[in-house]
């Protein structure tokens, strides 16, 4: 429906009922009489030109152009950041749970820790904060304004994230164990530091990677400089340093394999939620 001439007592009126309702509702005004109503609605936008000082101070958003486009924009820019926030927290999380469930599975049935503690500061300090910043600074999706918006009462595990982040970290604990079944700590290292970064580039969007593309992320691609040097530090000297143990020539295509797992399931999933029809 569309209001016209309407004066403020109206306007809250229909705020009032949009939001008994359970809406989010934006309203957008520039006068002193809207400043009640720019206070009360969930996003109160204020023209940065034309408006009063009053209806500026109430808003939540001053738009400085006085262009409705800007809100266009802004709407996409915010759902774009908090995307990029589930992206990190799920990343950071299901890491750190299958590093820890391993590790304490791993003492608990051997009596000893698989890894150093330099192995850990390098997987977590280096590889993980590069591919933090690289999640960090993912653009917004081309169809990011074409899903409905998020209830206000909605939890930020809802859903299937929660159930992901769990699934995710037991897939990272299986890979350790059976990393180091095959090669021992070296192969389990390698294991770790590939597989992490394949989940954080398919953490990268809900399409499949593959029509995603895998270079339109440049902070990602220069993480793999870190992925390179952690192959050297196996196979080199260094590895003495990280008491990791003998990589052998054997080891790399199962290396390989098992490091593409958490690939291999994101994009089953992803094809699965594809074809699903909508409402299931």
């Amino acid at each position: 429906a569309v209001y016209s001439r309407i004066d403020a007592e109206d306007k809250m009126r229909i705020l009032e009922t949009f939001k008994d309702l359970g809406e989010t509702v934006a309203i957008t005004g520039d006068s002193v009489e809207d400043a009640a109503i720019l206070k009360s609605a969930d996003v109160g936008c204020a023209m940065g030109v034309t408006g009063t000082d009053i209806s500026k101070g109430a808003a939540d958003i001053v738009l400085t152009e006085d262009s409705y486009i800007s809100i266009v924009g802004a709407i996409k820019s915010a759902r774009g950041i908090y995307e990029n926030i589930k992206r990190v927290a799920s990343l950071v999380l299901s890491t750190a749970l299958g590093e820890l469930a391993f590790m304490l599975l791993f003492i608990i049935i051997f009596g000893t820790p698989a890894l150093g503690s330099i192995p850990l500061l390098w997987l977590n300090l280096v590889v993980g904060f590069g591919l933090i910043l690289g999640l960090s600074s993912e653009k917004a999706g081309k169809g990011i304004m074409l899903s409905p918006p998020r209830r206000k009462k909605e939890s930020f595990f809802g859903g299937e994230y929660g159930i992901s982040v769990i699934w995710q970290g037991a897939q990272i604990c299986a890979l350790g164990f059976i990393a180091y079944a095959l090669g021992g700590s070296a192969m389990l290292f390698a294991v770790l530091v590939l597989s992490e970064t394949v989940l954080a580039f398919t953490l990268r969007s809900n399409l499949s990677l593959f029509k995603e593309g895998f270079h339109t992320n440049k902070i990602m691609l220069a993480v793999l400089a870190a992925v390179v040097v952690t192959l050297i530090i196996i196979l080199g000297p260094l590895n003495g340093v990280f008491a990791l143990g003998e990589f052998s020539s054997s080891m790399i295509l199962k290396t390989v394999l098992l490091s593409l797992v958490p690939l291999a399931v994101s994009e089953i999933i992803k094809l699965v939620k594809h074809f699903q029809p909508k409402g299931e």
